[in-house]
């Protein structure tokens, strides 16, 4: 189980994309919607939130044809210390 955090308690939305993300990653919004079964936009929203309380970070962005905007790769930010946090994933850039 996830650590709980102070604050107001996260949804039943929230805790399943960071327990999938915890398992899996990167996933874009539209891919953790599909295994969690949830509306794009839920899923979309809920990570954008999660993204500015810092729970997650957006890994990579891509251009895919046709679409109006970058997709967002999204994973998890673990925390190391108590000042500093870090991914843990690692790409070649």
């Amino acid at each position: 189980m996830l650590k709980k955090q102070p604050g107001r308690p996260l949804g039943p939305i929230a805790e399943s994309i960071l327990e999938l993300l915890a398992s899996q990653y990167p996933l874009s919004a539209r891919e953790i919607a599909y295994q969690l079964q949830l509306n794009v936009n839920a899923a979309e929203i809920t990570c954008t939130r999660l993204v500015s309380r810092g729970r997650l970070r957006v890994v990579k962005k891509t251009r895919i044809k046709g679409a109006n905007k970058p997709v967002s790769k999204y994973a998890l930010v673990r925390q190391i210390s108590n000042q500093t946090t870090f991914s843990t994933t690692y790409f070649r850039i």
